[in-house]
């Protein structure tokens, strides 16, 4: 009892330190919701910037604690005004994790040349024995940690329920935008946040400090554990933070008394693990509210990967590739021949990194696991079994594809900031389990591993390896590079994005997060094993959760998204420690300021930036070049540019082409695939069983849904008819969008059945409504504002392309025949709404109206039967609004059904067939456009009153 005594004693007192931790990180999350990955750092710079002012200076500890929390104060606040603040304007809520990040190694860094590497011990507040209560030892310090922990937490409280501060804190936690309406300083509110949690570190560090020894590889530490204590309790809630550390401690203790100190920490992981994929939120978190049918705002300039064009981008690719063969002899008696390897094998793991999160937008801390799991799994067998090199290199890849089928699968449940969590916790794992097991030498590592071979040809010499290590990166370029301009690639780039709006459109992405975890981990596991032949060791050094902080660095200095940049990042970090040792002993320094700057003012990375120089230069030579053209012209001559006048409508088979030069026959431009043409009994992918053609193409059935207390949507009943263009209208707040969103499944109803072409689709997922043949357009666009406008419709266009991920990777000729034809159906809609002009531009340049005509265009690419358009007409003129009138007209004369909601009664009078109304959740009245506009229901809900006629 007295042993159980002693360890939950120590649990609680360190419960009381992650529970210090855990506030900091859910105040700043809570104004900011980001991650300050640099919390911990607080902890280990109070410990030792204490421990400078008492041994160094001789004062009082009372003034040293003062004198301490004041250095901290500042640092932070510059810290905050010079690279956080400007930040939070520029960059992306991804980028501002990895920004957190690169802070904390900067921060590591910085200690290590103020305070070296020894580990620093404070002296105890109040020496003297132990108290001794009941058998268990209570040290007076443990006390003092305590007593700390209960103070802050009321003090905090206090301000941010008593004080003018905490009130608007609390305020912008809940809506910034709203909050600076109502006057609230954002900005000081922001600093004040972090300047609290920094508080809270260094308070943290101050009284911890006597009971363990600090140096400034403590800091990863303590920002894992307070990460851990966040999540588990709940980020966002001030006692749920408390619960968190307490928990964390107290589990921490018992695992490390009764069963191990490595293992105990893998079993917290591993539930910590668990309980994202199940409760993301934490204990005690809640959910904060969102509309799942409007895009989460971006904040920040928007970045789009800027590419060279074709031609140049392979004329520079084939000279490289001309260089790095002919380098070998060159380097054959250079120092940096093995510098030229390791980069190999670092870029080989970050080409899936650079796939998982540059492209795919799923922030991975753990890439290094992979290749720990590749490396360790492959020499064990070899050595211990005497397996062949192939056969553990294979072993090591189904491991690591079991691993990251598992992270996939956790990414389909939680996303952004918890994918980060979750990634880091496997890494850290991993390396766990690396300095653990015996199996694999622990932490010293594994010695005597021979020279990776393949049929007994070895790779035993720095020219061979170099070949095959580049070689293999040369092939994963390729297959990358292929997959990601193909159909199943895009999926990656739109959810990066935008996952729900990806999913609305058709798009598998919880299969895609799954595949691209695997093909990640797949190179990385590559990598891991050929670096464990290269070296013939092994350690959990090489491959530890610092390597993947140090992978992410390398990914973004290079220029993330740029596929090519990474390499140059792996590169840079990798030869710039062989140019001096002085670099080499300031590398943590190094890493975290270059991570910051780039962030911070080349958010291309280095890539980025080489290109868009390039393309400054090749377009004003271009220009250069037309000025002198046109200058050598003769007088009088004349350059002749063909236009014509705009199409009118003759037909109903025929679309006016918008683009002010051709028109474009409807059925060329918007065929009905094969799959949903209008057949009696035709199969519809295996969704549905049969589509006939003598029912409702949509039926909805007593449809109800609640938030909360709130009744959107009750007993909504309605029709539309096969070949008809309905509306749904009603004044805001009606429940409209609501019954759109229950229809294709964004929400699960409380009550009601939906049912297309008589079968009942209720309970499946929006990728399986878009393959029966029901496509959705969004109240607010839905655009991928990092495509350019032929992706975003290329995009609609996915589920007409059924090639698989390996063939698509190979580029086979089935899949650029099919690519090309996509392309082709993708430029005529385009040409038929009237944006073939902009088809090469980023998205987001479109004004309003364009953007809802690159809605219709992506709906019209999937070939969908049945159009759900929510508001198209939204931010349109008159004229805009007549022609788009007449587009839905020509669309629904040719097969197509569309029911649409539009507060444009003109628009709606115009072109429906049949007209609902809702009003307060509730269908109120149903028939024609003119029976509709003499209901006196409808009137009312209108106006609020009765229409008064003459």
């Amino acid at each position: 009892m007295t042993e159980f005594g002693n360890i939950l004693i120590g649990g609680i007192v360190d419960g009381a330190i992650y529970a210090l931790l855990a506030l900091g990180f859910s105040l700043v999350f809570n104004v900011t919701t980001v991650l300050a990955l640099a919390q911990g750092a607080f902890v280990t710079m109070g410990a030792l910037t204490m421990n400078s002012f008492m041994v160094s200076a001789h004062l009082p500890i009372a003034v040293a604690f003062i004198a301490t929390l004041a250095v901290i104060l500042t640092v932070t606040g510059i810290v905050e005004w010079v690279i956080i603040r400007p930040a939070l304007g520029r960059i992306s809520y991804t980028n501002l994790l990895i920004l957190m990040a690169g802070l904390l190694t900067a921060f590591e860094g910085g200690a290590f040349l103020i305070w070296g590497s020894i580990p620093y011990t404070l002296r105890q507040f109040i020496p003297g024995k132990p108290f001794d209560v009941g058998g268990v030892s209570i040290a007076s310090q443990d006390i003092w940690v305590l007593a700390t922990m209960i103070v802050c937490v009321g003090l905090l409280w206090v301000f941010l329920t008593r004080t003018t501060i905490g009130r608007g804190m609390r305020a912008t936690a809940e809506n910034m935008d709203a909050a600076r309406l109502m006057g609230v300083s954002v900005d000081r509110t922001i600093l004040f946040s972090f300047l609290i949690s920094a508080l809270l570190g260094a308070i943290a560090g101050v009284v911890i400090a006597p009971l363990t020894s600090l140096d400034f590889t403590s800091m990863a530490g303590f920002t894992t554990e307070g990460l851990i204590a966040v999540t588990l309790g709940g980020l966002g809630s001030l006692f749920g933070s408390v619960t968190g550390g307490m928990v964390l401690g107290v589990m921490d203790a018992l695992l490390s008394g009764y069963v191990s100190s490595t293992f105990g920490t893998a079993f917290g992981l591993i539930l910590l693990i668990l309980l994202l994929i199940v409760r993301p939120q934490g204990l005690l978190g809640k959910i904060r509210g969102a509309r799942a049918d409007i895009a989460a705002r971006l904040i920040g300039k928007e970045h789009m990967p800027i590419q060279l064009p074709r031609w140049l981008s392979r004329s520079g690719m084939l000279a490289v590739g001309i260089v790095m063969l002919g380098l070998p002899s060159f380097l054959s008696q250079s120092k940096y021949f093995t510098t030229f390897n390791i980069v190999g094998i670092f870029c080989l793991a970050i080409v899936g990194l650079e796939l998982l999160t540059g492209i795919a937008g799923q922030v991975s801390l753990g890439q290094a696991g992979f290749m720990a799991i590749g490396g360790y799994t492959s020499a064990i067998l070899v050595i211990h079994y005497h397996v062949t090199w192939i056969l553990g290199l294979l072993a090591g890849i189904a491991l690591s594809i079991a691993a990251a089928t598992l992270l996939g699968l956790a990414g389909s449940r939680v996303r952004g900031m918890y994918m980060a969590i979750v990634t880091l916790a496997f890494g850290i794992f991993v390396e766990a389990v690396g300095n653990g097991l015996g199996i694999t030498g622990g932490p010293s590592g594994l010695y005597g591993i021979p020279s990776f071979s393949i049929g007994g040809y070895s790779f035993d010499t720095e020219t061979r390896f170099y070949y095959l290590i580049w070689g293999l990166v040369a092939v994963a370029l390729i297959l990358t590079g292929n997959l990601i301009r193909s159909s199943r690639g895009r999926i990656f780039r739109v959810m990066h994005e935008d996952d729900v709006g990806a999913r609305s459109l058709g798009l598998d992405t919880r299969r895609a997060k799954v595949i691209v975890f695997v093909l990640s981990a797949v190179l990385g596991s590559i990598a891991g094993t050929l670096y464990a032949g290269y070296f013939h060791y092994f350690s959990p050094g090489m491959v530890g959760s610092a390597v993947s902080l140090e992978m992410i660095t390398m990914l973004v200095v290079g220029g993330s998204g740029t596929q090519l940049g990474p390499l140059v990042g792996v590169a840079l970090l990798m030869f710039l420690p062989d140019v001096s040792q002085r670099i080499a002993n300031d590398a943590l320094v190094i890493d975290g300021a270059l991570l910051v700057l780039a962030l911070r003012f080349l958010p291309s990375g280095l890539y980025g930036g080489f290109n868009q120089l390039m393309l400054w230069g090749t377009r004003s030579f271009s220009r250069y070049r037309n000025y002198m053209s046109n200058a050598l012209l003769k007088p009088g001559s004349t350059a002749v540019v063909s236009s014509g006048d705009e199409a009118e409508i003759t037909g109903n088979t025929v679309i006016p082409s918008r683009s002010n030069h051709s028109t474009v026959s409807f059925n060329e431009g918007v065929e009905v695939p094969e799959h949903a043409e209008s057949k009696p009994n035709r199969i519809v992918r295996g969704s549905l069983n049969t589509i006939a053609t003598n029912v409702d193409a949509l039926q909805v059935e007593g449809l109800s849904k609640s938030f909360g207390g709130v009744q959107a949507v009750q007993g909504v009943s309605f029709e539309v008819a096969e070949g008809s263009i309905a509306a749904l209208i009603g004044p805001n707040g009606a429940g409209k969008s609501t019954v759109f969103n229950l229809v294709t499944s964004i929400y699960a109803p409380d009550a009601g059945n939906v049912q297309l072409w008589g079968r009942e689709i209720r309970g499946r997922t929006p990728d399986q409504i878009v393959a029966a043949g029901l496509f959705r357009t969004f109240q607010t666009s839905r655009i991928f504002r990092r495509l350019t406008v032929l992706e975003n419709v290329l995009v609609g266009g996915y589920i007409l392309s059924q090639n698989s991920y390996f063939a698509q990777a190979l580029w086979m000729r089935n899949v650029q025949r099919k690519e090309k034809e996509l392309v082709r159906r993708a430029l005529a809609i385009l040409d038929a709404v009237g944006l073939s002009d902009r088809a090469n531009d980023p998205a987001f340049t479109l004004p309003l109206a364009g953007q809802k005509y690159l809605d219709l265009a992506r709906a019209l690419m999937s070939g969908a039967r049945l159009l759900l358009l929510d508001e198209p007409g939204a931010g349109m003129n008159d004229a805009e609004t007549a022609e788009l009138g007449a587009m839905l007209l020509a669309i629904r004369d040719v097969g197509h059904t569309i029911l649409v909601v539009d507060h444009n009664m003109d628009l709606v009078m115009g072109v429906a067939d049949e007209v609902t109304v809702m009003d307060a959740g509730k269908v109120i009245a149903n028939g024609t456009p003119d029976q509709i506009q003499r209901n006196e229901s409808v009137i009312v809900a209108y106006f609020g009153r009765k229409e008064v006629r003459a």
